[in-house]
């Protein structure tokens, strides 16, 4: 079995991270920090969609608060399934399941090693008890 790769998950983590930042944007830089998305994300999201998107949410918005409320109104759940899908048909590879689960395991800082997909999933439902 085959899962996303957690480097797309980590692009989405960057996208977010800079929020604060597209918000801060002048209104008349035209690109809206567009060069400091990850690859994946320039991939799936052109310039000129980036653009006409930011200056919408940004004339419709007075602050930080609001802007984050129509940012994630627009780049929601849905986006995201469909960014994931996206990159993983051109730009990342899909992963066995196992792999990826200690690689997200380590990602965290849990040293747990284990290439049986059970004793994976019983590690995580720990963590989640632990929460």
């Amino acid at each position: 079995m085959l899962t996303y790769n957690l480097k797309a998950f980590i692009e989405i983590k960057t996208l977010f991270s800079l929020i604060d930042k597209i918000f801060m944007c002048a209104n008349d830089d035209p690109e809206f920090a567009y060069h400091d998305l990850p690859p994946g994300i320039m991939q799936f999201t052109d310039m000129q969609e980036w653009t006409a998107k930011i200056r919408e949410i940004k004339s419709n918005t007075s602050g930080i608060q609001s802007f984050r409320k129509r940012f994630f109104g627009w780049f929601n759940m849905f986006k995201i399934v469909k960014y994931l899908n996206s990159v993983h048909s051109s730009f990342f590879e899909k992963r066995p399941v196992s792999e990826s689960a200690s690689e997200l395991l380590k990602a965290i800082g849990e040293d747990f090693k284990s290439d049986n997909p059970a004793e994976l999933l019983e590690y995580f439902r720990l963590l989640e008890l632990k929460g």
